[in-house]
């Protein structure tokens, strides 16, 4: 019986998959032409123990053409990962932000992602797995031992093997990379779940899902004025006018509970959830400034009999005063009062002064405080009574030494009806507005000889239509079905749609002058009771009275309210300008829902309803991960694809391919029966094997000089056609292998030998190849 080797040079190394495609009846099978080059092989080597082999040299496919033949699949497997991944970008770039998506299939935008990322890890592990498997037959270009073909096949086929490829093999080597990358790879489908996130959000309503129409949005209401009439004050005498009782507690409320929302306007929102963009009502606004530096000190000759200290009152310009210092305490701790005008107060501010030219009411605060002051315990008697030391700032003053124990604040505060422009939103019931603007109403030019002039404005830019007007294109306004007022800025007429004037009846102004200028008048004191305040303990400095005049301190006349501007004692300039602004919300309020349009029909902004959906937030971070897995994959490939290309020996390229190892096989190999692949790990562990190219052969050795493979035909049948002058040699070595022996034969019709020894086998032929 006549054997020959079989070098896997012959083999194409660059289409070893396809060639083995033993159902192709239309040309030989790779075994036959293989076979058939046998025959002319040259004489026999005995210090490898193989054939030398003397064939045709097949040409080798340069660079670029190499590698586009050996690595299309894994080039476009990585591509076609790429593409799920910008896919999956630009799915969640389109939904960030956006509601969830309604699938008829009930497929969720997490689930399609899902998808898309495990085939983007299936692509990956693809181009990962091939790659390790040609590293591992660049590995063994140096003598490396046997088991570690099973090690680099087990990292190409688990994530196990990957994880434990770096300690079997213990060099730094390409693989590890894959081996990397392909454990990572498991988390691709959590990190991109994880970039996905559902927060509640608000989106608008349309009109359909109400039932009424397919072609706007469900609209909410919020009450604004465009004009107060004078008839929403009563007459009671000459000049004297009232306002209704509900404006009177609104202002009341508003000055005594700064912080609520007792006048607040009441939106039209049947969901609860709205947003009213721009819009703009008539109303009343209020402006402050900090006039403290301008009080003085005046000093009384006079002292009292218990004390060295003289009498002394703080002034301000306006003649508004706080002391008659008796026995180290003021008699007065707050005063206020009303003002024609602020000229004495100097004032620079720009809109400080455009306010007072709009205003209607006009009052200066004057109070104690001790908001920055220093206070601890001086001393404490025999009864734990504690005595307090207070350290006041001055405010840069130089008063005598009995006011070292007070702080002083002087404020001086306007109220003009104007146009504020606002935005708000509902949600869950509850509304949230924000004031954007403020214009002052300005006295009507039309109206120079009333002792009561209207008070008017043309509110620019203006909202007509969605479209933003001022006085440069108002001209453009369309006219149809649009009613227009005339008014003069600047000293000309213009003509303005009604959408964009406002106005404030001068009789209704003065009714409420009147209203404010009865309200905010008195001041308040410590009474006797509270003992001497230079040394008493903090709480006893804030239980103030306030009265309307000197004399009514032991009457009945009680206006409380003035309590919340002196906060306590603890007043600012900020916590009175809250206060103030206070006032003025709670009539803006009033006048928003008795005021009206043009027309006299109740006023209202549009908005827009919205529901709570369920919408899709992209935490973009996450992403990276699988970016750099790509990246890393590309490397990867650029890497191996390079070693192939410009590598100079002529490197295989088998990739995972078992069909060398195949060919490379030395049958047949006695072992122990019912032996187990222990005993195959472990002579493959003891086995030393080196991958040689000589002249036109790939074979794996052993590293002794022993050939560890080869492919061996059996020529038995037609050893009377084989030359005399061929040398035949058929060698066996005695090493632990597979239970069972692969011994392949080169006939005219090829046959393979699955058996201990081939006189026991069992013949296959060619075409049951398949079988094997």
């Amino acid at each position: 019986m006549y054997h020959g080797f079989i070098p896997l040079q012959h083999l194409d190394t660059a289409r070893t998959d396809d060639e083995m495609d033993f159902s192709r009846d239309s040309e030989p099978t790779t075994l036959e032409r293989v076979a058939s080059q046998i025959i002319s092989s040259g004489p026999y080597n005995e210090h490898l123990d193989k054939y030398s082999l003397e064939t045709q040299k097949s040409p080798r496919r340069a660079g670029y053409g190499r590698l586009a033949s050996a690595w299309w699949q894994e080039i476009i497997s990585f591509l076609f990962a790429t593409v799920l991944f910008v896919v999956i970008t630009i799915i969640l770039a389109k939904y960030n932000g956006q509601e969830q998506p309604e699938s008829k299939y009930s497929l969720n935008l997490s689930t399609l992602v899902a998808i898309l990322s495990t085939l983007m890890r299936a692509s990956l592990v693809v181009v990962v797995e091939e790659v390790i498997g040609q590293l591992k037959w660049l590995w063994f270009k140096t003598s490396r031992p046997l088991r570690h073909l099973s090690d680099f096949d087990q990292a190409a086929r688990s994530p196990l093997g990957s994880l434990l490829l770096p300690f079997r093999i213990r060099r730094l080597n390409l693989a590890l990379l894959g081996a990397l990358i392909f454990v990572l790879s498991l988390a691709i489908g959590p990190f991109t779940q994880q970039a996905i996130k559902d927060v509640s959000c608000e989106k608008d309503l349309l009109i359909d899902e109400l039932g009424t129409s397919n072609s706007s949005r469900s609209t909410a209401h919020i009450p604004i004025a465009h004009q107060v009439l004078g008839s929403s004050a009563t007459r009671y005498g000459a000049g004297l006018w009232s306002m209704t009782a509900d404006v009177k507690g609104a202002i009341v409320n508003g000055l005594s509970n700064p912080t609520g929302d007792f006048s607040a306007v009441t939106p039209l929102c049947g969901t609860g959830n709205c947003t009213f963009h721009e819009y703009s009502s008539a109303g009343m606004c209020s402006k402050c400034t900090d006039v403290t530096s301008l009080i003085t000190e005046v000093l009384f000759n006079q002292t009292d009999s218990d004390s060295s200290v003289p009498f002394s009152n703080l002034t301000l310009p306006n003649g508004l005063s706080i002391g008659n210092m008796t026995s180290d305490q003021p008699s007065q701790w707050l005063n206020i009062s009303t003002d024609t005008d602020l000229e004495w107060a100097q004032i620079l501010d720009p809109s400080m002064l455009t306010a007072l030219s709009a205003s209607i009411y006009n009052f200066t605060l004057l109070q104690i405080t001790y908001a920055n002051c220093t206070i601890t315990i001086n001393s404490t008697n025999e009864y734990g009574a504690a005595s307090y030391n207070y350290d006041c700032p001055q405010r840069g003053k130089r008063f005598s030494s009995g006011w070292k124990n007070y702080g002083f604040l002087a404020t001086s505060c306007a109220l003009f009806p104007c146009v504020k422009t606002y935005h708000s939103d509902v949600t869950n019931g509850i509304l949230d507005e924000r004031v954007l603007d403020e214009l002052p109403l300005l006295q009507d030019p039309s109206q120079p000889a009333s002792d009561t002039p209207d008070q008017v404005a043309f509110n620019s830019p203006c909202l007509v239509d969605g479209q933003r007007y001022d006085l440069t294109n108002i001209s453009k306004v369309p006219s149809q079905h649009r009613s227009f007022n005339t008014t003069n800025i600047n000293g000309d007429d213009v003509t303005v749609p009604s959408e964009c004037f406002y106005s404030v009846s001068g009789i209704w102004s003065r009714a409420l002058s009147l209203f404010l200028g009865a309200t905010l008048a008195g001041f308040c004191y410590l009474p006797e009771t509270n003992g001497n305040p230079v040394n008493s303990e903090p709480r006893y400095r804030t239980a103030v009275r306030c009265a309307t005049d000197f004399f009514s301190q032991t009457a009945t006349a009680d206006p409380w309210w003035l309590q919340e501007l002196f906060n306590y004692g603890n007043a600012t300039f900020g916590s009175v300008e809250t206060s103030v602004d206070a006032i003025a919300t709670a009539v803006t309020n009033k006048i928003r829902t008795f005021g009206s349009n043009w027309d006299g029909s109740q006023g209202f902004a549009t908005g827009s309803s919205t529901r709570t959906a369920i919408c899709t937030q992209v935490n973009w971070p996450w992403l990276a991960f699988p970016a750099i897995l790509l990246a890393l994959t590309l490397s990867l490939i650029i890497a191996i694809a390079l070693r192939t290309m410009l590598g100079h020996d002529d490197s295989p390229i088998w990739k995972s391919s078992p069909l060398p190892l195949i060919f490379a096989s030395k049958g047949p190999f006695p072992v122990k029966s019912g032996g187990e692949l222990e005993d195959l790990d472990d002579a493959a562990a003891e086995t030393m094997v080196k991958l040689e190219h000589i002249g036109d052969d790939w074979q794996f050795a052993q590293t002794n000089g022993a050939t560890s493979s080869g492919f061996e035909a059996d020529n038995s049948d037609t050893a009377s056609e084989i030359p005399s002058e061929r040398h035949v040699h058929h060698h066996h070595h005695d090493w632990r292998g597979p239970s069972t022996s692969t011994f392949l034969t080169s006939t005219p019709t090829p046959r393979i030998y699955l058996s201990k020894t081939p006189e026991e086998g069992m013949e296959v032929d060619s075409e049951n190849l398949k079988r094997f």
